[in-house]
């Protein structure tokens, strides 16, 4: 059945071609938000059209192009150029980097770093889905878990839609031994237009537990004894971590228990195990050139 292969996505839409009178304008969160809807929902592996243009070849036979021709009525003669192939990518025809290549790039340094831990956890769906394209009042959210830890991911965003602000926003996650954790701990209000992934249950080096956060994850380098793991304070969803006992918890160098209120450009030291984790919250801006080496 469907059900033994990995679900993926092979043409997620990374921008559009002008074509005669269409003139689409292409906004940066258009193909992020989307992706992740796509990796919430389940997909294992994204892949996009297009993820960087390019330029027609010339034909082999003189006169004749290889763009993509439709002259027909139906589709309002909906040719495309003869060479040009840009598709306002992510990455450009001439190697343009666009603002959606820097939002993709924070998803995809995340699926570097806990893809394995992502892949095998199952999607489970809110029981109400919104009704239409037009309902834009219901929360869209997915959690994907393996029944101990995982993510829950929210939508609040829409092509050529403005969606109202969401109040109070909480999830009570059901682990596969019966108990309860709360994602966050406290409600959040989710801003218009914001696509955030919270994880709950992550282990960190040396056992100790982040229990949720409402910054998002972005990638992590391990040197020894030492782990530096890289968040990111979404826009307007005040940045908090909150960390199971056990651990020796530092914030800027001074000793914390409890939630901790982590704005950006904010260092916290957890230490356990004879592991260090530095995690390193920073803003939106800040987290588009972060690079993993």
């Amino acid at each position: 059945g469907t059900q033994e292969y990995p679900y993926l996505t092979c043409e997620l839409g990374g921008g559009m071609m002008t074509s005669y009178h269409r003139r689409i304008h292409i906004d940066p969160r258009d193909a992020y938000a989307l992706e992740l809807v796509k990796i919430g929902s389940g997909s294992n592996l994204p892949g996009f059209y297009m993820y960087h243009g390019g330029t027609n070849p010339e034909a082999e036979v003189a006169g004749t192009w290889l763009q993509e021709f439709q002259a027909a009525t139906m589709t309002n003669s909906n040719d495309m150029p003869v060479k040009t192939y840009d598709f306002q990518a992510p990455l450009g025809e001439f190697g343009q980097v666009r603002e959606p290549y820097y939002l993709l790039k924070r998803t995809h340094l995340f699926l570097q770093d806990w893809g394995a831990e992502l892949a095998p956890m199952t999607t489970t769906f809110p029981a109400k889905h919104p009704a239409n394209q037009q309902d834009l009042d219901t929360l869209r959210y997915a959690v994907r878990s393996d029944g101990k830890s995982g993510f829950v991911f929210v939508n609040n965003y829409q092509r050529g839609a403005e969606m109202p602000e969401k109040k109070g926003v909480q999830f009570a996650v059901t682990l596969a031994d019966g108990g309860k954790v709360m994602v966050p701990a406290m409600p959040e209000d989710v801003p218009s237009g914001a696509t955030v992934v919270w994880p709950f249950n992550m282990v960190l080096p040396g056992g100790v537990v982040l229990s949720w956060a409402t910054a998002q994850p972005v990638c992590r380098v391990t040197d020894g004894a030492e782990t530096v793991m890289v968040f990111v304070a979404m826009k307007g969803i005040p940045a908090r971590l909150a960390f199971a006992p056990g651990a020796d918890v530092t914030v800027e160098g001074k000793a914390t228990a409890g939630v901790i209120e982590a704005g950006a450009d904010t260092q916290v030291d957890v230490a356990a195990g004879g592991q260090v984790t530095h995690v390193l919250v920073m803003d939106e801006e800040h987290a588009k050139h972060v690079w993993r080496a």
